[in-house]
């Protein structure tokens, strides 16, 4: 489906631009476009029963979060789409504007302790179910 995607965008690209050279003047030149491939990150994905889940889960309750279960493109996707089970955890902290040139994040650490002891105590209980 991201192939056939690409194509279509692809496609888009090169009628926009033929169409703006044909409707403006050209006299100091054509615009061109070159799209280029920034990154690639297969699709994967853990399911909701799986024991890693369960286990960052409970990890994120025990440290008074409410984990919600929601699919992004993050880092974890390569491994899941090799069927390695992942899961991609929030630092606890506050922040906005992912990935757009004014993202921020507030590190300070009364906001940002909370959130690192969970991932911490996530790393120790999925070490606990490992060959489950």
């Amino acid at each position: 489906a991201l192939a056939d995607l690409d194509r279509q965008l692809m496609a888009l690209l090169d009628r926009a631009v033929t169409e703006e050279n044909a409707a403006r003047s050209t006299r100091a030149g054509k615009i061109t476009v070159r799209p280029e491939l920034l990154g690639e990150r297969p699709a994967g994905a853990t399911p909701d029963d799986a024991a890693i889940v369960r286990a960052v889960q409970a990890a994120a309750r025990a440290k008074g979060f409410t984990p919600t279960l929601d699919s992004a493109s993050t880092d974890a996707n390569m491994a899941m789409a090799a069927g390695v089970p992942g899961v991609t955890i929030g630092s606890g902290g506050t922040g906005d504007r992912a990935h757009a040139p004014d993202e921020w994040t507030d590190v300070d650490k009364a906001k940002s302790l909370p959130g690192m002891q969970a991932g911490l105590h996530a790393i120790v209980a999925v070490a606990g179910t490992a060959g489950r």
